[in-house]
């Protein structure tokens, strides 16, 4: 009885570590795992976020945006208090919601901009 029970256990064992080495696989040290937090979507000739030319463009965009990001924050806040509210009409959360929709648009009309600047952001930051 004793044996069976540890020749189980020892076959657990070796399947948890047989998954884990599977799971991890030959791409772990790859762009898509092993490297913490949304590695994926930065390219490593670019070095990650530390390419000076794209931290320099993300820092203006932000900065130009700022006034839009916040108004749409408090749009959003506005909108989710209203619908909280029993006294609320539905024309005025249409209005709140086209408002927040022609924010989105200007937003992303800047973000199309800084998109469009060559040489610098992610495309240019390759090497």
């Amino acid at each position: 009885m004793k044996k069976t029970i540890i020749a189980i256990i020892a076959a657990g064992i070796l399947i948890a570590f047989g998954a884990v080495a599977y799971a991890h696989g030959p791409f772990f040290n790859s762009r898509h795992m092993g490297k913490g937090h949304a590695s994926h979507m930065m390219d490593s000739k670019c070095g990650g976020m530390r390419c000076e030319a794209a931290n320099n463009e993300v820092r203006k965009f932000m900065d130009e945006t700022y006034g839009l990001r916040k108004e749409l924050h408090d749009k959003k806040f506005e909108y989710r208090e209203a619908l909280l509210n029993p006294e609320t009409t539905l024309s005025g959360l249409k209005n709140l919601k086209e408002e927040i929709r022609d924010l989105k648009k200007n937003i992303r009309e800047k973000a199309r901009e800084f998109a469009d600047m060559e040489p610098t952001g992610y495309r240019g930051c390759r090497k």
